[in-house]
């Protein structure tokens, strides 16, 4: 009897089963329970005096830090032209104080609006003309809407992606919940008041318009969410020349082509917005001076790793940690090319030049590797960047939940069984950044960037060897794409 009950409940989890989908099972129920209770620690970070480095040191700095600076800058962006000058930014903090200072400004306002006596706006205009747009002007409400909205972002994301990679129902809500409840990222993302989660959301809508068969106007509309995603903030860039390499390799002209137009289109539509709120494109020029000027103020130990091997090394300075930016995503991008092509052509080997390319596998085989090579795009950005704050690696969310997969057969991506969801297990662990919490001393920031750091590595490394395995074609017959001769 007990030996039928386990079968049962373990087939509730089996890979790819639609049964907790037709009724609610007692797994599924329990999964949301679950969900429910790991999401209250990163929604209690936008609510509760928080500790945004998880360093233990209570009332070191408010929360929703970053989310005052949107919304505030935000406020001030209609018909504004500079937002980026050292006078500017002066202004702001003026206005930020001023503005606290009104008897309806809540207590967070207050504190937040003392902390920037110069506004730290480094934001794309898109991102501050957004947040213009959307905000009622009540602060607590704004911040409460935007965390609520980021956080059910990022769930209803990755529980998408789970499904389409054939987890079970069950086990999608478990994984979501695992992940909800132990990511030091997310915790740090929604306390900051940061956009991360927003990001991966927009991935996977780039993803879900890539699922399935590949039309004109779906290869057009997820260019431009790519291009839209990217001119709001820009450290996903390196997700479109890798992904273009992989398109190129498939000879999916087309493709790739109408992509390219929707990326333009999208960002386009970006600066569209952006004038209408400022009244000109002429903030566009500052934020690119402001990023050449502004940005290296902000690389130290505790969020590039650029700056750590050189402090190892006893030479420093922003510029040098710029440049060997530059040279850390450069080499692991063309060995992320490199190993595309090579493994173009193994399978172009196996199954002849004209199988390769005409659609003997499958769609999803098609969108696997695209999910694939967007991962390791994020995941050299993260390992590369000159600064990558810790809610940063909430970015490497989808790669994560790809690696670990349940294995199947017919499989065409999957890796020696067990090989890639260990590295994924471990890569989870590191993402909680418990072994941070148990080697460093509290006030010791250092231990938990590169506790990511090493995760995010792991999960570079697990994705790069899985991509280099050239798998047989599953057995269904393919969906046509759009190709090009």
């Amino acid at each position: 009897m007990k030996t039928e009950l386990l079968a049962r409940w373990a087939g509730r989890f089996r890979p790819g089963s639609d049964r907790a989908l037709a009724r609610p099972s007692l797994a599924a129920l329990i999964a949301v329970g679950l969900l429910v209770v790991f999401g209250l620690q990163p929604w209690e970070s936008g609510h509760v005096q928080y500790d945004t480095l998880g360093t233990g040191m209570a009332e070191e700095r408010p929360n929703q830090s970053d989310f005052f600076q949107f919304w505030a800058v935000g406020a001030a962006t209609l018909h504004e032209t500079d937002i980026y000058s050292p006078a500017a930014r002066a202004a702001l903090g003026q206005g930020f104080r001023a503005e606290a200072a009104s008897p309806s400004a809540s207590a967070r306002e207050k504190r937040d609006a003392s902390r920037f006596p110069v506004a730290q706006d480094l934001g794309s205009p898109l991102l501050y003309s957004l947040f213009g747009y959307l905000q009622s002007g009540d602060f607590e409400r704004d911040s409460t809407v935007f965390e609520a909205v980021s956080l059910a972002a990022f769930i209803g994301a990755l529980f998408w992606l789970c499904r389409r990679l054939r987890y079970g129902s069950a086990l999608s809500l478990l994984v979501v919940a695992a992940i909800v409840g132990t990511s030091e990222p997310l915790v740090l993302d929604l306390g900051w008041g940061n956009l991360n989660s927003i990001q991966v959301a927009m991935l996977v809508g780039y993803l879900a318009l890539r699922w399935g068969a590949v039309t004109p106007r779906r290869s057009i509309a997820a260019g431009a969410l790519l291009g839209f995603a990217i001119l709001t903030k820009p450290n996903l860039a390196l997700i479109v020349p890798l992904l273009v390499v992989e398109l190129l390799l498939a000879r999916r002209y087309r493709d790739v082509s109408l992509q390219v137009a929707g990326l333009a289109a999208g960002a386009l539509v970006g600066v569209l917005i952006s004038a209408v709120r400022f009244g000109s494109i002429e903030p566009w020029f500052g934020w690119i001076d402001a990023l050449r000027t502004l940005a290296p103020n902000y690389i130290w130990r505790e969020n590039s790793v650029p700056a750590n091997i050189l402090s190892l090394t006893g030479s420093g300075g922003s510029g040098a940690a710029a440049l060997l930016s530059v040279i850390i995503m450069g080499s692991l991008s063309v060995l992320a090319a490199i190993v595309l092509v090579l493994a173009d052509r193994g399978l172009t080997r196996r199954l002849g030049d004209g199988d390769r390319h005409t659609g003997t596998r499958t769609e999803e085989d098609r969108w696997r590797r695209e999910v694939l090579v967007m991962g390791i795009a994020v995941a050299i950005t993260l390992v590369g960047a000159p600064f990558a704050w810790n809610h940063y690696f909430l970015l490497a969310a989808p790669l994560l939940v790809y690696l670990l997969r349940p294995t199947q057969a017919g499989d065409v991506l999957g890796g020696p069984i067990g090989g890639r969801q260990i590295a994924a297990i471990a890569a989870f662990v590191f993402f909680s950044a418990e072994p941070a919490k148990i080697v460093s001393a509290p006030a010791d920031t250092v231990p938990y960037f590169v506790c990511l750091v090493i995760g995010t590595v792991i999960l570079l490394a697990a994705a790069l060897w899985e991509l280099g395995r050239v798998a047989q074609p599953t057995a269904c017959s393919a969906t046509p794409g759009i190709h090009g001769a």
